[in-house]
């Protein structure tokens, strides 16, 4: 076997690259210099669009702080999955947050993460103005008296 290595090794397949990353000579690819360089026109527009979004901002706060969660927001049409994500109370009150300023979803299922009394406080907040939302699934998170007598709170005020 070991004789016929160097023959095997010249006959594996070749390592197929990807379309945003150009390959460098003997097929291996070059790593970036800088942020910018061998990104699309249109990709450098959106990162510097990124970059100069306010602060009060809460999906610009989402995508720096979890992608993931920004990208599925986006993504959403009338329901929201985002339960077994492992969401603390700082993230999930941009998460909130949301809900204040878009009404597009109807139906949010973020259940069984880490949201405590903050993020409980910022759904009750959002409550009060959103009027499209008709299912909260909030349950296994730790949110404490102080955050469910919020949302009770802004129960009252919104009937949907």
């Amino acid at each position: 076997i070991a004789q016929h290595a160097p023959a095997m090794a010249s006959k594996r397949p070749r390592t197929a690259k990807r379309d945003d990353e150009p390959a460098a000579a003997g097929g291996k690819r070059k790593a970036p210099t800088s942020s910018k360089q061998g990104k699309s026109a249109s990709q450098r527009a959106r990162l510097e669009q990124q970059q100069q979004q306010p602060d009060d901002d809460p999906l610009a706060q989402l995508q720096a702080k979890r992608p993931d969660l920004a990208a599925a927001w986006r993504k959403a049409k009338k329901k929201l999955f985002l339960s077994w994500e492992n969401i603390g109370d700082e993230t999930g009150v941009l998460v909130a947050r949301l809900f204040a300023s878009d009404t597009k979803i109807s139906q949010a299922l973020v259940f069984n993460n880490k949201f405590g009394d903050k993020t409980g406080k910022a759904f009750a907040e959002a409550l009060k103005t959103n009027t499209k939302l008709q299912h909260l699934y909030l349950r296994n998170n730790p949110l404490g008296d102080d955050a469910g007598k919020a949302l009770a709170e802004a129960l009252k005020i919104n009937k949907t």
